[in-house]
């Protein structure tokens, strides 16, 4: 099955992309599971004026994104908690696709510097992705104090995260693969 982790935070000095490559890696290991991570921060997408379906001309970053996400069995979606809400960059990112996500599973983890992991950012995200008609997996990674989950150069600190990605995980590719079994 395909796969795609999405970072969703472009800010200086953010911890959530420690999150999306730890949960990369994981999930990656997994036989059956092909993987691709994708980082808003590398495609930098100018404030969404029109969705993608509707431009004149498509840059070529666009469309690869566009690609990835629909070719993908499944979307896991890593963003932190800003001001009560899930990124804006990432909310600009996202608005700019809509038939990607319909019927497929989507894995939803939160990110914050206090103990709550970002609850509010999730509701706001889950909210987002039954709108779009996404397949929204009832089991959520909440990741609080992030700052003391891993080094500065990524590597974790924490070892409790490792049961908390294992069972997200787990309950993740259950849903992909009932979802799966269900399109054939």
């Amino acid at each position: 099955m395909k796969f795609v982790v999405l970072n969703g935070s472009v800010r200086k000095g953010r911890k959530s992309v420690n999150v999306s490559r730890f949960i990369y890696e994981r999930l990656s290991a997994i036989e059956g599971c092909e993987v691709e991570l994708l980082d808003i921060l590398d495609y930098n997408f100018p404030v969404m004026e029109e969705r993608m379906k509707f431009l004149e001309q498509v840059p070529d970053n666009m469309k690869k994104f566009s690609e990835a996400m629909d070719e993908a069995d499944g979307l896991i979606i890593v963003t932190p908690e800003y001001n009560g809400s899930y990124s804006g960059a990432l909310k600009n990112t996202l608005d700019y696709f809509k038939t990607e996500y319909e019927q497929k599973s989507m894995g939803l983890v939160t990110v914050s510097a206090g103990k709550m992991g970002g609850a509010n950012a999730m509701h706001h995200l889950q909210a987002w992705a039954i709108h779009v008609k996404g397949i929204v997996s009832p089991f959520k990674l909440y990741v609080g104090n992030v700052g003391d989950k891993f080094t500065v150069d990524g590597d974790l600190l924490d070892l409790s995260l490792n049961k908390s990605v294992d069972n997200f995980l787990d309950k993740f590719l259950w849903l992909s693969k009932a979802i799966s079994g269900l399109k054939e």
